[in-house]
């Protein structure tokens, strides 16, 4: 399965007319080098895809290694170019620490966010090819 099949299908029934909040985190570190361009291409299709659906979604993509980045945070995704995703893999993998700082990312969006204008349906998904690192956390700390 693609990472676009893959990410789609983690949506369910997509189309449905509903607010959804994504939160796409995707690994950069060294060992992701043999998988760069169909990383980028997924993520493009993902973002191209997902901007076709009726409804609306926000939509956050963060890249880490042994440091966080997010590329967009919080955003319309169909407001989004996806050619803006710079991806170019380096450095060590702390996938726990990404997962609980995108965990962490949209819980905070959720308590900004008016009750009645709150998505119905939140993703957290996570390209990464599992090679993990040195982590601050760990899952007995979250």
């Amino acid at each position: 399965m693609s990472v676009t099949s893959a990410l789609n299908s983690a949506l369910g029934k997509q189309g449905l007319p509903v607010t959804t909040a994504i939160s796409l985190v995707v690994d950069r570190s060294g060992s992701m080098s043999a998988y760069k361009t169909n990383v980028v291409n997924s993520v493009t299709s993902f973002i191209n895809d997902q901007k076709e659906l009726r409804g609306s979604a926000f939509f956050t993509l963060a890249q880490f290694d042994d440091q966080y980045d997010v590329v967009f945070r919080d955003r319309e995704i169909k407001e989004i170019d996806a050619r803006q995703f710079d991806y170019s893999p380096r450095g060590g993998t702390c996938i726990r620490d990404a997962l609980v700082r995108a965990v962490r990312d949209m819980e905070a969006f959720l308590k900004g966010t008016p009750a009645k204008d709150q998505p119905k349906r939140l993703v957290v998904a996570l390209i990464t090819d599992g090679m993990d690192g040195e982590n601050e956390n760990s899952v007995e700390k979250v």
